[in-house]
């Protein structure tokens, strides 16, 4: 018997993300975190007594609308400063200040960088247009693209060439490109440079790493910020998803060190934690299709199963895939193939604790 439908290793952003989604369609979801707190590298903590601090991202990169508004991010409080960021050189050198409004941001660039600086950014963010697209930045709910779809994406052989640098070039590529004079514009390349660090924890001059400007640089539409930063820091992000999972029945366990997933038949069964206990995931559940399901949902009521995987139609409806205990393809090694497969809704089936 299982512990859970799903495990989720790590609390942070995408951590409590999938949990919280995974938890809303009915699904028992566990979340194991090895730290004490939720949020990751997302987290607002305190440090000192009294004073919270953010461990490394401080603000919040456009989303997809209907995502925020489905999580209920929307709601949480933004503070509108001025200025979002600002990013100090060595002595002599004028600082990038990083406006909240692009006009402002980019008369700033102009006035203290030279507009050879305004040229190379407005580059850098028309450059960044085609991986965007390739990327799915802000598609909702649709499965990932081939390399063969992401080079469609392209309008024209400019966003080839961008989608291509994406995929296999570095973020130093882009940026010497645009900005290549290394010390007049010191500050603003090393701003963009550690886009490259803070997301992939790998130097600049990566391989992929140019994925990490694309993906900061790309807005929705114009009237979109860049950034926003959240009132009482981003860990308030994390905390309402934390909030959300919870409030569905989820569970988050704190000081949860995984140590092994553990795989049997070609098929994750659970992890081990440090200290050696076992959670195991991937339900058994007995079969309730509804009154009006086809008569092969029908002919399965009562069957005993085991769920395989959760998965998402084109109506954005969860659908379980099961495969049932009695069924002779399950000896042949065929429960994976096409026939050997069912689906139900999460609410078609009863947990067999």
């Amino acid at each position: 018997m299982s512990d859970y439908d799903a495990i989720v290793v790590g609390a942070g952003h995408n951590g409590l993300t999938a949990a919280a989604v995974l938890q809303q369609a009915g699904l028992r979801t566990v979340c194991l975190e090895a730290n004490t707190y939720t949020g990751g590298m997302a987290a607002t903590v305190e440090l000192i007594d009294g004073f919270r601090y953010e461990i490394a991202g401080s603000v919040q990169f456009p989303m997809p609308s209907q995502i925020a508004k489905e999580l209920g991010l929307d709601t949480l409080p933004t503070v509108d400063a001025e200025v979002m960021s600002v990013n100090l050189g060595d002595e002599g050198e004028e600082p990038m200040i990083f406006y909240r409004d692009p006009m402002q941001f980019m008369t700033h660039l102009a006035d203290k960088h030279g507009t050879d600086a305004v040229t190379g950014m407005a580059e850098l963010i028309g450059w960044s247009r085609g991986p965007a697209k390739a990327l799915g930045r802000f598609d909702v709910r649709t499965p990932p693209k081939t390399l063969d779809e992401m080079y469609a994406c392209a309008a024209n052989e400019a966003e080839r060439t961008a989608i291509h640098d994406v995929l296999f070039g570095t973020a130093m590529d882009a940026i010497d490109r645009y900005l290549p004079d290394k010390h007049k514009h010191a500050v603003l390349r090393s701003m963009l440079a550690f886009l490259a660090i803070n997301s992939t924890y790998r130097g600049p001059y990566t391989p992929g790493s140019a994925t990490c400007l694309a993906f900061a640089l790309a807005v929705p539409d114009d009237t979109t910020a860049m950034m926003t930063k959240l009132e009482g820091g981003i860990g308030v992000l994390c905390e309402h998803l934390h909030q959300l999972f919870v409030e569905n029945g989820g569970e988050v366990r704190f000081r949860a060190k995984v140590e092994k997933i553990l795989v049997k038949d070609d098929r994750v069964t659970g992890v081990r934690l440090r200290d050696g206990s076992e959670i195991s995931a991937g339900s058994t559940v007995r079969l309730r299709p509804r009154k009006n399901a086809d008569v092969f949902d029908l002919a399965l009521a009562g069957k005993v199963a085991t769920v395989e995987s959760i998965e998402q139609d084109y109506d954005e409806r969860i659908h379980l895939a099961v495969t049932v205990h009695d069924d002779p393809g399950r000896d042949l090694g065929m429960d994976r193939m096409p026939g050997h497969r069912f689906f139900f809704a999460p609410d078609e089936v009863e947990p067999i604790r």
